[in-house]
């Protein structure tokens, strides 16, 4: 999950405020794309937290369930706008590095990204082993805490220090994304120099096609650093959003609402009628690359003001503040409501409907509360130190 920020330009930058500190270079943001980003991650979050599904007796009610949460709640698609939108933002950060600065580059991205991350799995292993007993037993169908307990009680120190690498993602499953996000980073002045090699549309939209292609030809072979090519296409066009979205200005504002609301229907049908199984199957990420590069370039260029005042709320600009955070510990907050709601025999008290409705609240309140904590905590002075690097590095 990317940053909305650019390279410094060298010039004396103001004091920062609570509410600007988490995005250094806040003059650069496009705050309607901080709103994406919020509603993006809770749609992960929401979706994972859907997972109590797994607790309820009923086979009907869990299916209803799964119907919505892919089609409106798809934390897949939310993914894959946040890969559109890092591309969109690395190459933001890049218009103004020149060679010497790559190493500061680096350095930057991974003082932003890694330190939030390496705080979120130490806290789910310090939850386990707290938490867990040898004797520790949920009752059947308790499918998320026991998963978590099974795979993390007697963690070898081994696997704890991949963990904590980021090179595994035993305990927090959602940090696949962060390290293909540092993968990424660190190929992406390859591909930013590329991109720009020649000013031609179709010699930029000819390399959409080889990152495509390639995606394709790896698309069985995605295994650890190789994922990134197949992930790469998705990035590239946020690169795209950023070098040809200005010209969406030509397009009428009733029609841009219009194509606006088309692509919002469209990712939803796309994750109603395209099965995940877990996975990110090209046939999914493509049309899903598609329409979420159509939002990107509306809000970060088009003249749709009701929109931009809904993702300029208060309300959606605190979600996008804290976006990263609760991408984060947004397993945390769901092996604990999980493990909880597990013990209480919740279900076969008060049945199915209740469960869920006191369940989502819950782990998205606990969520909420616990992205706050690590984003004041962790991710503020990250972003801090990130600035401190950039100033002493350029």
């Amino acid at each position: 999950m990317a940053e909305l920020t650019q390279i410094s330009t060298g010039l004396a930058e103001p004091e920062l405020s609570g509410h600007e500190l988490y995005d250094v270079f806040y003059k650069h943001r496009y705050t309607e794309l901080d709103g994406l980003r919020g509603i993006a991650s809770m749609m992960v979050g929401v979706s994972h937290a859907f997972g109590i599904a797994t607790l309820i007796s009923s086979v009907l009610v869990g299916n209803l369930i799964t119907v919505f949460v892919t089609g409106i709640i798809n934390g897949a698609i939310a993914v894959d706008l946040f890969f559109i939108m890092s591309g969109f933002f690395l190459c933001g950060m890049l218009e103004n590095v020149r060679l010497p600065q790559i190493p500061a580059f680096y350095l930057r991205r991974l003082a932003r990204l890694v330190p939030p991350a390496v705080v979120s799995v130490a806290s789910l292993y310090l939850f386990a082993k707290l938490t867990f007993t040898s004797k520790t037993t949920y009752p059947p169908g308790a499918a998320i805490p026991l998963q978590f307990y099974s795979a993390n009680f007697m963690i070898p120190l081994k696997i704890l220090a991949l963990n904590l690498a980021l090179i595994r993602h035993t305990l927090n499953p959602p940090l696949w994304t962060i390290r293909l996000e540092i993968f990424t980073s660190i190929l992406f002045p390859a591909v930013f120099f590329l991109k720009n090699y020649k000013n031609s549309i179709s010699y930029k939209l000819a390399l959409m096609g080889v990152f495509f292609a390639i995606a394709v030809l790896l698309n069985s072979h995605q295994k650890l650093g190789i994922d990134v090519f197949h992930y790469l296409y998705l990035f590239y066009a946020g690169a795209l959003a950023r070098d040809y979205g200005q010209y969406v200005h030509k397009i009428p504002q009733h029609a841009q609402y219009l194509i606006f609301t088309a692509a919002i229907l469209a990712l939803i049908l796309i994750g109603e009628f395209i099965p995940l199984n877990d996975g990110h199957p090209i046939p999914f990420d493509l049309p899903t690359t598609i329409f979420g590069t159509i939002l990107v370039v509306l809000l970060a260029y088009g003249n749709i003001p009701a929109i931009r005042n809904f993702m300029d709320s208060r309300a959606i600009q605190f979600l996008g503040r804290i976006s990263y955070s609760f991408y984060l510990v947004s397993w945390l907050s769901i092996v604990t409501v999980g493990g909880l709601i597990s013990n209480s025999a919740m279900v076969a008290h008060h049945g199915d409907i209740f469960t869920l409705c006191v369940g989502l609240p819950c782990v998205t309140a606990a969520g909420v509360t616990l992205a706050y904590l690590l984003h004041v905590a962790v991710e503020r002075p990250s972003v801090a130190l990130s600035r401190y690097l950039g100033a002493k590095l350029q």
